[in-house]
């Protein structure tokens, strides 16, 4: 649904309200376009339910070369996060967009340190894997005993660091990508709430709204 229609029905019904006849300004362009600006630019903390699990695995069984699969419960998660109109806003944007600008310098930092430690980690497993794929292609040119057993070695420690390398490179980079998305990890929705509620106020003072139009564009949207 297009971001115009709520607002403009959110206009409609002001028009025709006789409740806010005496406190309401006259409706005019200037009004809804301030309405539409409040509506893109005001935080809302809002939980959210996600369903997590179904995927399968697989596990050795009693027998030679017979595997067991089995299957993830699927269960539903709930959550919470912080949106700037429709789209969902980064924690350290939301730090910054509130004023507190010193914790979301310390937490970009703690995300750029989990990023530069996941593309160390990706690069030894690349680097790992190439000195694989290189110890194979040597191995079939060598004709020395020696050099065969130790092109063998190259070629199982690399292919050992590129498991490793590739698998706990994902571990930082997961890490990072929590500390942008998730608000749960420095903040309780309460004061997620109250920082909110603190920006919007200054918001609506900012544009001139009066606290009539600038609630209604909240309630519109099932909260702050």
């Amino acid at each position: 649904m297009p971001l115009w229609l709520p607002v403009a029905l959110l206009a409609s019904a002001l028009a025709q309200d006789p409740s806010t006849a005496s406190s309401a300004q006259p409706l005019t362009a200037e009004r809804l376009q301030d309405m539409r600006a409040y509506r893109t630019e005001h935080l809302r903390v809002s939980s959210y339910s996600e369903l997590v699990g179904g995927g399968s695995n697989m596990s050795p069984t009693l027998g030679v070369g017979l595997m067991q699969v089995g299957t993830d419960p699927i269960r539903t998660v709930r959550s919470w996060a912080i949106y700037q109109g429709p789209a969902q806003m980064p924690v350290p944007a939301f730090y910054r967009a509130v004023g507190d600008v010193q914790t979301a310098e310390l937490l970009e930092g703690r995300i750029q340190s989990h990023r530069i430690a996941s593309n160390l980690l990706y690069g030894v497993g690349l680097a790992s894997g190439l000195a694989t794929a290189f110890s194979v292609y040597a191995m079939s040119h060598e004709t020395s005993a020696d050099q065969l057993i130790t092109w063998q070695r190259v070629a199982t420690t690399g292919l050992v660091g590129m498991v490793v390398g590739l698998s706990a490179g994902g571990l930082p980079a997961s890490r990072a990508e929590r500390l942008v998305r998730d608000p749960s990890v420095t903040l309780t929705p309460g004061e997620a709430q109250r920082m909110a509620d603190g920006y919007n106020e200054a918001l609506r003072v900012r544009l001139g709204m009066n606290p009539e139009d600038a609630a209604r564009v909240e309630l519109s949207e099932g909260g702050n």
